[in-house]
C-alpha cells in the first residue's frame, strides 16, 4: 500500500512540473537530442526545402524536425564561412515578463535535453531599433572565451509583441587538411590584382564569369577566371547583385600565421584603392573582420558596393576569405 502511494505520489509531482513547463516531455527531449546529433554532421536530415530568402552569408531552408511547442523553424547554412544552425521560433507572448517565464522553462527543458553541465552567458544586443535579450550556452570556458556557444535563446520586441527564439549551433562535415609548415601560397602583386577585380565589378564582372558551376530559380554560381594567390573564386549572379568570393581554408595554408598575412595585405590592397569606407576591424575568438563600402560621393549618394574581409587563426583549421557585394543599380 505504502508503494503505491508513494508511485501516485511521484507521478503527481512529474505531472505537476509538466504542468508548470509544458516544454519538460519527452517528445521535446528526443526531438532536440535527435535535431542537435544531426547539426554535428551538418544537419544533413534536418534540411529541408530552400527558402525563398535573398541572404548574403547564409542559405535558409525549412526544418523536416519541428521542436514540440515550437511554431517554426529554419536551417541557415553558410554560403562560404561560418557554421550550420537551426533557429526555431515559439508564439510571441504580449509582455516581456511572460516572454522571460516561457524562455526559462524552454532553457530549463534544453538543459534536462543536453544531460551535461553548461556555463550561462547573459547579455543584451541591439540591432538597428531592435533590443535582444540574449543568454548563450557553453560546453566550457573555454568555448565561451572563443563564442563557441552549444545552443542559444533571444527575445526579442517585434510588432509589439515579444518573440522568443532557440539557435542550436551544428558543425560543418571536416575536411582534409595538410599540416602546418611554411607558407604555400603567393601573389606577385595583390594590389593590382584588386584594382582589376575592382574594375571588373563595375561591369558586374561580365568579363569574369567562366565555367558555371551551379544554377538555382535564385542564383547561378560560375568560377571566376582570375585566381587570387592561385584560388579559383566564385561568383553567384542573383536578380539584383553579383558577389565575388576568394576562399583559402586549411587544405591549402600552412597555418595561421600565412591566413593573417594574407589579410593584412588584402587588407592594405583593398584600403589602397581608396574606393572604400571601412568600419574598425572586430576580433571575435578565431575570428579577425572589417566591413567596408563604397566611400559615398557627391555622384552616388547610397553605397553600391560593400566589402567582408576576414580570418580565422585557430591551428589546423586556419582561413581567409572575402566576399566583395555589387548591387545592380
Amino acid at each position: 500500500m505504502k508503494r503505491a502511494l508513494s508511485f501516485f505520489l511521484f507521478m503527481a509531482m512529474v505531472a505537476e512540473a509538466a504542468s508548470q513547463n509544458p516544454f519538460a516531455t519527452n517528445a521535446f527531449y528526443d526531438a532536440f537530442r535527435k535535431v542537435y546529433a544531426d547539426g554535428q554532421k551538418g544537419f544533413i536530415t534536418t534540411k529541408g526545402s530552400r527558402v525563398n530568402e535573398t541572404g548574403i552569408f547564409y542559405d535558409n531552408y525549412k526544418v523536416t524536425t519541428l521542436l514540440p511547442g515550437a511554431d517554426s523553424g529554419r536551417l541557415s547554412l553558410p554560403q562560404v564561412l561560418g557554421f550550420p544552425l537551426v533557429t526555431y521560433y515559439f508564439k510571441p507572448s504580449a509582455t516581456l515578463a511572460e516572454a522571460e517565464k516561457k524562455a526559462a522553462n524552454l532553457q530549463a527543458a534544453v538543459k534536462t535535453a543536453w544531460l551535461s553541465p553548461v556555463s550561462e552567458v547573459r547579455k543584451t544586443d541591439t540591432l538597428k531599433n531592435f533590443l535582444f535579450y540574449k543568454t548563450y550556452f557553453y560546453e566550457n570556458e573555454d568555448k565561451a572565451k572563443r563564442f563557441e556557444s552549444v545552443f542559444e535563446t533571444y527575445i526579442v520586441k517585434d510588432k509589439g509583441k515579444y518573440q522568443l527564439a532557440l539557435i542550436i549551433n551544428g558543425k560543418n562535415e571536416p575536411k582534409a587538411v595538410k599540416p602546418e609548415g611554411k607558407p604555400r601560397l603567393t601573389e606577385t602583386d595583390p594590389a593590382k590584382k584588386i584594382r582589376d577585380i575592382l574594375a571588373s565589378m563595375d561591369k558586374f564582372f561580365a568579363d569574369e564569369k567562366n565555367v558555371q558551376l551551379s544554377q538555382t530559380e535564385y542564383y547561378t554560381m560560375y568560377e571566376s577566371r582570375t585566381l587570387v594567390y592561385g584560388q579559383k573564386c566564385k561568383l553567384k549572379d542573383r536578380k539584383y547583385e553579383i558577389s565575388w568570393n576568394f576562399s583559402a581554408g586549411p587544405e591549402v595554408l600552412s597555418g595561421p600565421e600565412e591566413a593573417k598575412a594574407i589579410y593584412d595585405k588584402l587588407l592594405a590592397a583593398f584600403t589602397g584603392t581608396g574606393r572604400f569606407s571601412f568600419k574598425p576591424e572586430v576580433k571575435e575568438g578565431s575570428r579577425t573582420y572589417v566591413f567596408a563600402s563604397e566611400l559615398v560621393t557627391k555622384q552616388f549618394t547610397s553605397s553600391r558596393y560593400s566589402l567582408l574581409l576576414e580570418y580565422y587563426n585557430t591551428p589546423g583549421l586556419s582561413s581567409v576569405s572575402f566576399l566583395i557585394t555589387r548591387q545592380k543599380f
